[in-house]
């Protein structure tokens, strides 16, 4: 795998949530997009977003942009 939406797939997101984590990854870490996917942390990340916890795990950052969408605690 190489790219977020492919581990994103992987793990069983599908429509909104995988659009969600995309763009969540891609707007955090511009340009570490397949350095996240090799070390696994894309998967990790892919993994918040299946089981609802993306929020909570965010850094204030990324509660900024997660809260944008309409994520809250």
């Amino acid at each position: 795998m190489e790219t977020h939406r492919e581990v994103g797939e992987s793990v069983g997101l599908t429509g909104k949530d995988l659009d969600d984590f995309v763009a969540y990854m891609l707007i955090r870490w511009p340009k570490k997009e397949l350095d996240h996917v090799r070390h696994g942390y894309s998967n990790e990340w892919a993994s918040r977003f299946k089981y609802g916890n993306a929020y909570t795990a965010s850094d204030n950052i990324g509660r900024e942009i997660l809260e944008s969408w309409g994520y809250k605690d």
